[in-house]
């Protein structure tokens, strides 16, 4: 008896369930194995990786997820008014799809917001353009890239597209990294769990959720078609936004061309391709396509034939008699047409030259990256 009672107090020390049935036959303690009293404790599964929260004003992929969602179902061919698309964004701030910085902001702020997105004062915007700067203010890596980064992705996503047609199917797609992947954290630093100061294992499930793969599922729904397939091209123009229009414009032109020199040159039909990723159709209802491939031939031959030192110096010349000097550019421009030359420009030449000034301002600002949350806050 002592005995028994000495393994039960002793459990009960240690707040111990009994693991198996305790007998006393005649004065010894049997501890009976085949009568457990308590079922082993079962192996636990670990726990689905959860999305950390983000700071103020940058959404997590799943809120970028739920966001795109409500878009699509909103305006399927990606154009909205600006209206509409402001009411949509404060709906979903009230149901929390947008963070908790976004609570409380009007839809009049939310149109300010947007405003820069229509820069031809069409009250159309294109939604897609709206969500992909969301995603860069939510995703650093986005705007790191160079203009090497994204000739460099060209090559890889081509490599997965077995046709060469331009498109991707879901598999193909998930078959390359993109760059927002691998260049997800800087080795070395806390995030890198291989380095000295890597995480615990406890905070090392905190931190396993894949956010830039999640990122990348999001960017399928945005962009698929009714094949099922994705333009790479089109999303990698689209993910070129940056600060600084003049780098966002010189990685859409390396995309367009497949060109890793920062200061490759595009021709008309590239060109086109950049102010227009999904082209030019959709947008002309709204009044959001001004310029036609024959518009933008025309500006990049001005600006190529007004480089030259003959071309400047005859609209120089043109111009002291009264006539407009791109006059002179577009003579010449068409000189050069004749002689079999196709006309080539840099993302320089575009930007700072006054032939290039009205593409820049009305098409190519979809490359110039808008802070949607500081704005809210300052109209």
């Amino acid at each position: 008896m002592s005995a028994l009672e000495g393994v039960i107090k002793e459990a009960a020390l240690e707040g111990l369930p009994l693991q198996a049935d305790l007998k006393l036959v005649d004065d010894q303690l049997i501890v009976d194995e085949g009568l457990r009293l308590t079922p082993p404790a079962p192996v636990l599964p670990r726990p689905e990786p959860r999305e950390p929260p983000m700071p103020a004003g940058q959404l997590s992929a799943t809120q970028l997820g739920k966001l795109v969602k409500k878009l699509s179902k909103l305006a399927p061919d990606g154009w909205v008014k600006l209206a509409d698309a402001a009411q949509a964004l404060c709906n979903c701030a009230a149901i929390g799809i947008l963070p908790e910085g976004w609570h409380g902001v009007s839809q009049s702020q939310m149109m300010a917001a947007l405003r820069p997105f229509d820069p031809t004062h069409t009250t159309y915007v294109e939604w897609r353009e709206v969500v992909c700067s969301l995603i860069a203010a939510s995703f650093s890596a986005i705007m790191k890239a160079t203009s090497a980064d994204m000739a460099d992705q060209v090559t890889m996503l081509n490599e997965a597209d077995d046709n060469k047609d331009g498109l991707l199917t879901n598999a193909q797609w998930k078959k390359i990294d993109l760059w927002f992947q691998y260049k997800a954290f800087l080795p070395g630093s806390a995030e890198d769990l291989e380095a000295s100061s890597a995480l615990t294992p406890e905070q090392q499930q905190k931190q396993a959720y894949d956010r830039a793969t999640a990122l990348k599922a999001v960017l399928w729904d945005m962009f698929v078609d009714g094949t099922q397939q994705v333009d790479f091209r089109t999303v990698l123009l689209y993910l070129s936004i940056d600060r600084d229009i003049f780098s966002g414009i010189k990685k859409a032109i390396s995309i367009a061309t497949h060109n890793i020199a920062t200061n490759a040159r595009a021709d008309g039909a590239q060109v086109m391709r950049v102010a227009y990723p999904v082209g030019p159709e959709l947008g002309k209802p709204f009044g959001r396509s001004p310029f036609d491939l024959e518009g933008v031939q025309t500006v990049v031959s001005t600006i190529y034939e007004s480089r030259k030192p003959a071309a400047a110096a005859a609209a120089g010349s043109t111009a002291t008699k009264g006539a407009p000097a791109a006059a002179a550019a577009a003579a010449a421009a068409a000189t050069a047409a004749e002689a079999g030359i196709t006309p080539t420009v840099t993302a320089e030449q575009l930007i700072y030259s006054a032939g290039g000034e009205r593409l820049v301002a009305q098409v190519l600002h979809r490359y110039q990256w808008k802070d949607i949350y500081v704005a809210t806050k300052l109209a």
